[in-house]
């Protein structure tokens, strides 16, 4: 099978954040494959489409926070959930699945293989999108 010409396609549309991001990654990975080995990642192009409308459990869209720090004195970043979900809602998945790939320098190639569109699949097709939020 030659993976490098297959393509995935995903509806994001009602599903939670946190199982669509594990099937994701499970698929990135190759797991999927018959012929999976750990350290060839052979995995097929993968878009997900109609990210804006994925779905968070409880009340994590209000009152969820991300935190990062930047690594200097005071450098403690807080953003909320809902400020992510209405300036670019691909961040979210995009972090969940980075998160949940093999930290080694095979994640950011797995990572290049994944397109993520606000929109339907159709609405994407017809004008150029952004790959990486």
């Amino acid at each position: 099978m030659n993976s490098e010409s297959s393509q995935t396609t995903i509806n994001a549309q009602g599903k939670m954040l946190g199982r669509l991001a594990s099937r994701v990654a499970y698929l990135l990975q190759g797991k999927n494959l018959p012929a999976y080995r750990p350290e060839r990642r052979e995995s097929a192009m993968l878009t997900v489409y109609n990210v804006d409308q994925v779905g968070l459990s409880g009340k994590k869209a209000a009152y969820g926070v991300r935190i990062h720090h930047s690594g200097y004195p005071g450098g403690l970043k807080r953003i909320s959930v809902k400020k992510i979900l209405e300036k670019d809602p691909r961040i979210l998945l995009r972090r969940a699945v980075h998160g949940m790939l093999a930290h080694n320098r095979l994640r950011s190639r797995l990572m290049r293989r994944l397109t993520l569109l606000r929109g339907s699949l159709e609405k994407s097709q017809d004008k150029k999108f952004d790959k990486n939020p």
